[in-house]
């Protein structure tokens, strides 16, 4: 059958769960670059928006002036997910498995209690990577395979 696993913030109490944007539970179904290690890339990145190649993101409040460059044509997008970029950087961050030992004094691991208590924040991701036109389109087949398994749930 294999072990299911969950990226899991243990400072902030969150946790990505890979179904949730278009890949597998299993380690080796999303450790190959898809959509889970680019949202964990993502939340980890300390100085991200500030070069090409980065997700140009701001909060809807945020005043674009002066943001676009002509020479690169960059544009900032607006998305009330903008905080979770680079929100994890320097936070401990492990992947748990639904086979781990048990937490010392309890009767389950961190992959069950953290379903229990921590934050899910898988779609906000999802949406946060959409606002990217590239990994819209690059990850586009996972994120519909991803919300039909929450249609048909």
């Amino acid at each position: 059958m294999g072990q299911y696993h969950l990226v899991l913030n243990l400072d902030k109490k969150q946790l990505l769960r890979p179904t949730e944007l278009g890949d597998g539970l299993k380690l080796l179904e999303f450790a190959d670059g898809g959509p889970t290690l680019t949202a964990l890339a993502i939340l980890l990145a300390k100085d991200n928006g500030r070069g090409l190649g980065d997700l140009h993101v701001a909060m809807p409040e945020t005043p674009l002036d002066n943001w676009e460059k002509a020479d690169y044509g960059l544009k900032r997008v607006r998305t009330p997910h903008a905080h979770l970029v680079g929100s994890w950087a320097g936070d401990r961050i492990i992947i748990a498995g639904d086979y781990g030992d048990n937490i010392p004094g309890k009767e389950e691991n961190m992959y069950s209690m953290a379903q229990r208590e921590y934050l899910e924040i898988s779609g906000p991701m999802r949406e946060l990577l959409r606002c990217d036109r590239y990994l819209a389109q690059r990850f586009s087949d996972q994120f519909k395979w991803a919300e039909s398994l929450k249609d048909s749930a």
